[in-house]
């Protein structure tokens, strides 16, 4: 091979290597569609968006706070009521220590006996036991130190009342139930009625209790007047009452 033949084949050499890299898929009619397809990116299938229902905003809070009071309300109740419980639990305890404070009801029949309060009885200056002549009776017998012989007060044993300890826990157990149910009256009537039900001192107190709270009631019961002239006024408006007011109008009553 001579030299023109060598610079003959390089010529053809380079001008293949520009034909190569031209070459594209898209200009080239030859070229077989399966080796084009290796050259393409496979595309992913699209995913469709689902289907999201979104709340408004303000039904959302309204139905949290609902929610929000629901539980407060059922905490403060359950609350209330461990403390009612705690009342009466105490009640019933101060029943059971005070046989002032039990059962209502007759004493059994009384046998009059000495004790050893009874030495000065004669003589006027005992003191007698206010729990012998009650259902329960003394439990100290003739140990104790109150007279067990009749006196004339004992006609009157009935309003014998406990001691003055007992009475001041009495009206405090009584202070908290009202604080309990303050907002609820109808509750707090049943809760007093059940309370009067233990012990015929309490049943005492709650009259009082009760009677005050009627009392309030029916001064509430009168509402106050409107705004406007009233029928004392409109009585009072004629001519007499006008020269008795100078000619004045009578004022709005407010």
């Amino acid at each position: 091979m001579g030299p023109a033949d060598k610079d003959q084949d390089d010529l053809d050499h380079k001008q293949m290597l520009k034909r190569s890299n031209s070459w594209s898929a898209s200009s080239s009619s030859d070229v077989d569609p399966s080796s084009v397809d290796d050259f393409l990116v496979p595309q992913q299938p699209q995913l469709r968006p689902e289907h999201v229902v979104w709340h408004d905003s303000s039904e959302t809070t309204s139905e949290s706070a609902a929610s929000t009071a629901h539980g407060r309300v059922s905490m403060e109740e359950k609350i209330r009521m461990e403390k009612v419980a705690a009342v009466q639990a105490k009640i019933r305890e101060l029943t059971q220590s005070d046989p002032m404070l039990g059962e209502d009801g007759p004493p059994p029949e009384i046998v009059y006996g000495w004790s050893q309060g009874s030495a000065n009885h004669d003589n006027g200056k005992c003191t007698p036991c206010i729990h012998f002549t009650t259902r329960a009776g003394c439990k100290h017998a003739e140990a104790c130190r109150f007279c067990h012989l009749e006196h004339g007060e004992d006609a009157r044993r009935g309003r014998h009342r406990p001691c003055k300890a007992t009475r001041n826990q009495c009206k405090q157990l009584l202070a908290q139930m009202n604080d309990l149910y303050k907002d609820d009256p109808e509750q707090k009537q049943q809760a007093y009625l059940k309370l009067a039900q233990q012990s015929p001192y309490m049943k005492s107190l709650l009259k009082g209790v009760l009677d005050s709270e009627d009392t309030e009631a029916a001064a509430s019961s009168t509402a106050p007047r409107p705004p406007g002239l009233q029928d004392e006024d409109r009585k009072g408006s004629g001519p007499s009452q006008g020269r008795k007011n100078g000619g004045r109008k009578n004022l709005i009553s407010l």
